[in-house]
């Protein structure tokens, strides 16, 4: 085997992973606003190496089923998970 050859499997195998791109991150706090089960509403993600840990809502009207849904879909995700959910303000 070349040395190319080695290169481009370590490459390949190692750097262009989903851990070697994202899964080292530091862990950060953001906050979002998140269209879910018809209702849309602020939360706080805190996420450690892309992995959402703990989730925190802003809006008291939320209903406990669906903060709960919302927990148990979300909790110990990648981050990404959460991007089709996202609402963007204009």
């Amino acid at each position: 085997m070349c040395y190319w050859d080695v290169i481009y499997s370590l490459a390949g195998d190692k750097y262009k992973s989903w851990d070697w791109t994202f899964g080292r991150t530091p862990d950060f706090v953001l906050s979002h606003d998140i269209k879910y089960d018809s209702d849309q509403f602020e939360c706080v993600l805190h996420v450690k190496h892309e992995v959402i840990m703990e989730i925190s809502v802003q809006d008291r009207t939320l209903s406990g089923t669906t903060f709960e849904g919302l927990k148990s879909k979300f909790i110990g995700q990648r981050y990404d998970c959460i991007w089709p959910f996202l609402s963007f303000r204009a």
